[in-house]
């Protein structure tokens, strides 16, 4: 079986994060206020970036892959040894090499199969029995030796 769910929350959340530093940096150049639109304008790359990291995510009973605008990473579930989710609730499966897959929270997760995608994702971890723990630096995590293309 394989469930793949979007990001769509996540993209509107970012959409509004963009129009919102753009429209922010354009009234205070309007208003002469240089310093305060570049570092307005200093937020788009981050905002641009998060938008092409993320495009959406295939779980299936072998494998968990986040798929971006460039790119796909993938870490199968044998290779996992352990999840770490941080305080936003971003996940970053650790490989036993210590590599990294990082995806979103699970709230941000929509489409059809969003829902059973999270369960399945339950599944698998009880299945495998991975252990799981909180961490306050998952938030900030990349991924890092999972990349396919």
């Amino acid at each position: 079986m394989e469930y793949r769910a979007g990001f769509r929350k996540y993209k509107i959340m970012l959409w509004l994060a963009a129009a919102f530093f753009l429209f922010c940096a354009i009234m205070a150049w309007r208003a002469d206020q240089r310093g305060a639109a570049l570092c307005f304008v200093a937020f788009l790359p981050f905002v641009i970036y998060s938008l092409v990291s993320y495009s959406h995510i295939i779980i299936s009973d072998k494998m968990i892959r986040v798929v971006a605008l460039f790119s796909e990473y993938q870490m199968t579930w044998l290779d996992v040894k352990r999840l770490e989710v941080g305080p936003q609730g971003t996940l970053v499966f650790y490989s036993r090499d210590n590599n990294r897959l990082v995806a979103p929270s699970l709230n941000l997760w929509s489409g059809q199969q969003s829902r059973p995608a999270r369960d399945f994702l339950s599944e698998q971890l009880t299945l495998f029995e991975t252990p799981i723990r909180r961490s306050a630096w998952a938030d900030y995590k990349i991924h890092k030796g999972v990349k396919l293309k």
